[in-house]
C-alpha cells in the first residue's frame, strides 16, 4: 500500500513551522536586545526566516495543487469530504500562520 503523499507534505510544513517559530523567536529576542544593523546573527536569522517563510508558502500551494486533484478526480481516489475538508482548513490555517510571520519580520 502507498502512504498517502499529503500526510508526508503535512508533516514537513508542521515541522518547518515549528523550525519558522523558533528562529521568529530568537530573532524578536535579538530585535529587542541587539544593535540589529550589527548583529550578523540577527541578519542570518532574518534571511533565513524569510527564505523558510517563502519555501513553506510554495509547500502550501503544492497541497493546494493536490487537494483540487482529488477533488477533479474523485473517483480515483478515496478521500472523503470530511478529509478533503481538514486538509484545507489545515492549509488555511497554516497559511494564517505564515501570513503573520511573514508580516512580523
Amino acid at each position: 500500500a502507498t502512504t498517502d503523499p499529503y500526510y508526508v507534505a503535512k508533516e514537513e510544513v508542521q515541522t518547518a513551522i515549528k523550525k519558522v517559530n523558533e528562529m521568529h523567536d530568537e530573532w524578536k529576542q535579538l530585535l529587542n536586545t541587539e544593535n540589529t544593523a550589527k548583529s550578523t546573527r540577527f541578519q542570518h536569522l532574518h534571511g533565513e526566516i524569510s527564505g523558510e517563510l517563502r519555501q513553506l508558502d510554495y509547500d502550501l500551494q503544492d497541497i493546494t495543487a493536490t487537494i483540487s486533484m482529488v477533488e477533479d478526480n474523485r473517483a480515483k481516489f478515496q478521500i472523503t469530504d470530511s478529509e478533503i475538508a481538514s486538509r484545507k482548513k489545515f492549509v488555511s490555517d497554516t497559511r494564517n500562520k505564515v501570513m503573520v510571520l511573514t508580516e512580523s519580520v
